[in-house]
């Protein structure tokens, strides 16, 4: 996979001295490499402050951190958290890698933190609940592992979580330039702290929002979610329960307010039976305008966000990573944490039984296949581009309806370019691609502007997109490599075909027309199918008059005069073709046509 460079400092020691030189990390998006969680990381800090000073409220101090033998020279660490720091030896540790020398990152990251997983001796309660998070569908840090060593003592094995910061911002919402508050160590007032901008739409929020009228102010939909998947993984410690660890940023595009989950530590602790219902909003929860919305929501993320195999098989991952460690650390196995989750997953089915709540059928409701991503242009220019409604040549996606009746894509439906958030951007209101029809999103972040406008950009570097179902059915995946200006990269046949860079067919069929020679196009001439079986059309309204038909090497292997359609081709091996027809006396060239 072709992925987008990050840049950051790399210090190298020489034989005569330190001497700092740019370095090139490749990743998709920002954090791919640090936050990859298929191995232990490997994290040594220098400093001239001891770990063993390391208190509660410290101030950043100066240090050097290698990761994964990639040093970093003159970057701030501090002393976080106040339970997880108070009462343990093991302390958990913010890393700022720009806030003494700008433009430092790593990975394109430049906040991280490196958590130990207070009082979980398997390591992966917080894990497994940032996981969910994402796999629910509202943004949640990234997280993976690693043997921190400190003055080349080893201190622990850390879990390294993404921080809630402009990176984070830019990564899962459509503008990154909001104001971003943090909730404060007083539950009672529900009082924030400021991060980014002004507190101007915390107190509107505060002052205005009610049960019937919060949608006007917060992401309602994500609400509800973030609500419920923190009462499902039993987070005593977050919003629900007590207004703590929690951010709340305002977009400025859509001007609604999302709640982010933070600090996961006590996620799975305690019964696996409580109640369905937060204590914290509980009043917006239960209203009756809102309350079957909840169940709804609960009864879905049971369906699919629980599911035992999925969450087994990334606990059984994560304990695998663990026991790599190098320093004989007993990792308990995570039994108990899987006999949690599944007597949980239960426990909320029966009480909601007990609400009258009967949990329908919750599945993909059509075929893989019968709607695809047909086609994308992410390198566009005023020129060559397609222009949108508000102006400019953005990106953009096609996405095609295969089957003969009308298709309703709504909230269940999302796109993204990033394998660790499936769900970055839904349909926000019901959009129909007609039979056998086309449905174009433009990919430019606008989402305020008319038409259908996804968060997120498309890399021109190379990367994947997805279509998922709220189930997180995968209904189509593209992996791409770099793209050309101006070109698409289309299914040919449409709707079913490989894809290849041609020009771009928007909102159109992408079967690959023929070309004349002499530079004159004739757009209405096409062959299908492309790959065949044997047989295939010309499509044009003129008359064909003679028809050439020339192997990979130039050899030709038909020539047939006033041909008559379909054309038969079974004999020929397998492999690329060349056509040359004549109409009206002018030659034309095919690009491409493949036999099965």
């Amino acid at each position: 996979m072709n992925r987008t460079f990050a840049y950051f400092t790399i210090t190298v020691l020489l034989s005569l001295g330190f001497i700092a030189v740019p370095y090139q990390l490749e990743s998709q998006n920002a954090g791919d490499n640090i936050f990859d969680n298929s191995y232990l990381h490997q994290i040594n800090i220098t400093a001239s402050t001891s770990f063993e000073s390391l208190e509660f409220g410290g101030d950043y101090f100066m240090a050097s951190i290698e990761i994964d033998g990639i040093v970093l020279d003159s970057v701030a660490i501090k002393p976080k958290g106040f339970l997880s720091i108070l009462v343990s030896d093991q302390k958990p540790l913010r890393v700022d890698l720009n806030k003494f020398i700008e433009d430092i990152e790593y990975d394109g990251i430049k906040k991280f933190n490196l958590n130990n997983n207070l009082d979980d001796v398997q390591l992966q309660r917080e894990n497994i609940a940032y996981l969910l998070d994402r796999r629910a569908g509202y943004p949640g840090s990234r997280t993976s592992y690693a043997e921190v060593n400190y003055n080349n003592e080893f201190v622990g094995i850390y879990g390294i979580v993404q921080q809630v910061d402009k990176t984070f911002l830019s990564q899962y919402f459509a503008d990154d330039e909001g104001d971003l508050y943090k909730g404060s160590l007083v539950p009672e007032q529900f009082e924030v702290d400021v991060k980014e901008g002004t507190i101007d739409n915390y107190l509107e929020y505060k002052a205005l929002a009610t049960a019937e009228n919060i949608d006007e102010y917060v992401h309602f939909r994500n609400y509800l979610k973030y609500m419920a998947v923190q009462i499902l993984i039993g987070d005593w410690d977050s919003y629900p329960y007590d207004r703590h660890n929690y951010y709340i940023y305002h977009e400025p595009k859509s001007s609604l307010l999302n709640f982010i989950p933070w600090d996961h530590n006590f996620a799975f602790y305690g019964s696996s039976s409580e109640s369905i219902y937060p204590a914290r909003d509980v009043d917006i929860v239960r209203d009756e305008s809102n309350i079957e919305y909840y169940h709804q929501t609960l009864c879905e993320l049971l369906d699919y966000l629980l599911d035992e195999t999925y969450v087994n098989d990334q606990i059984d991952h994560n304990y695998d990573i663990l026991n790599t460690n190098s320093f004989d650390v007993d990792i308990e196995d995570p039994a108990s944490l899987k006999e949690f989750i599944q007597e949980r997953k239960e426990n909320f089915r029966t009480m909601l039984l007990e609400e009258g709540v009967v949990c329908e059928s919750f599945a993909y409701p059509f075929q893989i296949g019968d709607i695809v991503i047909n086609e994308f242009v992410a390198s566009n220019d005023e020129q060559g581009g397609v222009q949108e409604p508000d102006g400019g040549s953005p990106d953009w996606i096609e996405l095609y309806n295969n089957t003969n009746d009308d298709i309703e894509l709504d909230e269940k439906f999302y796109l993204s370019d990033d394998k660790d958030f499936l769900k970055k951007w839904y349909f926000p209101e019901a959009s129909i691609i007609p039979a056998n029809g086309y449905l174009i999103v433009w990919s430019d972040r606008d989402v305020h502007q008319q038409g259908i406008h996804s968060n997120f950009k498309i890399s021109k570097k190379g990367g994947d997109l997805f279509m998922v179902y709220e189930d997180l059915t995968i209904i189509d995946h593209v992996n791409y490599s770099e793209q050309q200006l101006n070109q698409g990269y289309a299914r040919v046949p449409n709707g079913n075909g490989d894809f290849v860079i041609q020009n771009h067919t928007f909102n159109s069929n992408n079967n690959v027309p023929l070309v004349v020679i002499d530079g004159t196009y004739i757009s209405e001439l096409n062959l299908f199918p492309n790959p065949n079986d044997g047989l295939f059309w010309i499509d044009t309204p003129r008359r064909v008059e003679q028809l050439f038909i020339y192997n990979s090497i130039g050899q030709i292997q038909y020539h047939i005069e006033s041909p008559a359609f379909p054309i038969d081709v079974s004999k020929l091996s397998s492999g690329l073709y060349f056509v040359k027809v004549e109409i009206d006396s002018q030659q034309t060239k095919m690009h491409k046509f493949r036999k099965k």
